[in-house]
């Protein structure tokens, strides 16, 4: 392993350092904001890209030095170590060994406990003794403690904040190799006493969440109760529906039929007056000359004509009541054979829920197609390009190259289908 280079920086009058040379410029990078602010000693450890490689720094940074010219707080001190393309698997133990390092060697000597420097720059008579005892431990107590690093890093460059005693695991190891950053201090709370809280809100989640799944969970049996309800009222009202239509028929029936009575009867009242107004003239006649043997004989069989002429319409009028009856049966068994050959003949035609997909089959100006839902429960029909006649419809020929069938079904999903017309 390449030597371990180690430094010291601060400000004891300006920004000064003192150690091997590519640690003392990382040193003086480290009077920032976060040595400024920060109100405890943390242990600092980040790994840089250098020659293609690399390289850890190990940093005991004691922030909120006093400046000894000026006053001011928001100096620092650090002590840096930098390993080349090897890093340190036991933090803890390195940590220890850089608190002490500032403990026996620094306070005191470059800085007095009020946290003030007491030189005002560093030489090797005062910071020589520092180096040479931290690189005598290193040599003899880490010599197998930095490991080779045998891979590259893919730095997403955030720093990562643990207890001390929270480190030194393959599993911290690895979220600063992810990080590129850390800092570790005695002061900075535990992971579980963080997790704590959290754990206490992620609870009040879990409660709230179930409570609106079970709120959820009861709209969607009500809605389906309601679906339910919905289905069976359009069913009702498919059924009114069809009665009323049934009724109307009926309606048109006997009226139909009434028409029919009404001149049955205007008929048999014309044929009864002019039988009357005739036997009237023809007994004045009698009374003013006297009878032939023409007249006695109609006179005679006037009574059998008049009653042959009121049979003779009496089976005129059956006979057409009969014809009525039997052509309205024969109208509604047609009309119900059609209206099932109509539905068998749609049903085979499949529509496609919600798209206008243009069917293979080309149509023709006069052609005559006969639709019907597969949906038990139809709303509304809807023609774009046809004409409807009886129980059919006929394509007609327009500028639109196009003619659409739809329907709406009990529930307002709308199915509609496309032909070409040539």
């Amino acid at each position: 392993m390449e030597t371990i280079q180690i430094a010291i920086g601060g400000v004891p009058n300006g920004n000064k350092t003192y150690g091997d040379s590519k640690a003392t410029g990382y040193a003086e990078q480290l009077y920032n904001n976060e040595a400024q602010k920060t109100p405890y000693n943390f242990f600092k450890i980040e790994a840089r890209e250098e020659e293609n490689k690399e390289c850890f720094y190990y940093s005991y940074v004691v922030p909120q030095i006093i400046d000894q010219s000026t006053g001011r707080p928001g100096g620092y001190f650090a002590i840096v170590l930098r390993s080349y393309n090897h890093y340190c698997e036991d933090l803890s133990r390195l940590y220890q060994l850089l608190k002490q390092t500032y403990d026996k060697k620094v306070e005191g000597v470059l800085l007095g406990k009020d946290k003030k420097f007491i030189v005002s720059n560093f030489d090797r008579a005062n910071s020589e003794s520092i180096i040479q005892f931290l690189r005598k431990n290193i040599e003899g107590c880490f010599s197998q403690s930095f490991t080779r690093l045998d891979r590259k890093l893919n730095k997403k460059e955030y720093c990562v904040k643990r207890h001390i005693s929270e480190q030194g695991c393959d599993l911290f190891l690895n979220t600063l190799f992810e990080s590129g950053e850390a800092i570790l201090a005695p002061e900075i709370p535990r992971s579980e006493n963080k997790l704590q809280p959290l754990q206490a809100e992620v609870q009040k989640l879990k409660e709230i969440i179930m409570a609106k799944n079970k709120n959820i969970q009861s709209l969607e049996n009500k809605k389906g109760e309601l679906e339910q309800q919905n289905a069976g009222l359009n069913k009702q009202n498919a059924e009114l529906q069809s009665e009323n239509g049934k009724l109307q028929r009926e309606v048109e029936e006997r009226r139909k039929a009434d028409n029919a009575l009404r001149q049955i009867r205007e008929i048999l009242d014309n044929t009864l007056d002019a039988n009357s107004n005739a036997y009237a003239a023809n007994k004045r006649h009698v009374n003013e000359e006297r009878e032939n043997p023409v007249d006695a004989s109609l006179k005679k069989n006037k009574k059998k004509i008049l009653i042959w002429s009121i049979v003779i319409l009496a089976v005129f009028m059956l006979g057409f009541g009969i014809g009525i009856v039997s052509t309205h049966k024969k109208t509604d068994e047609q009309t119900e054979q059609g209206d099932k050959q109509t539905e068998q003949a749609i049903r085979s035609i499949p529509l496609e829920k919600d798209t206008l997909k243009v069917h293979e089959r080309e149509i023709h100006s006069g052609d005559t197609m006969l639709f019907v839902a597969d949906e038990p429960l139809v709303i509304d029909w809807g023609v774009d390009g046809f004409e409807e006649i009886p129980s059919c419809y006929c394509v007609v020929k327009s500028d639109i190259d196009t003619a659409t069938i739809s329907f709406t079904d009990c529930s307002g999903m709308k199915y509609r289908h496309q032909f070409l017309v040539k």
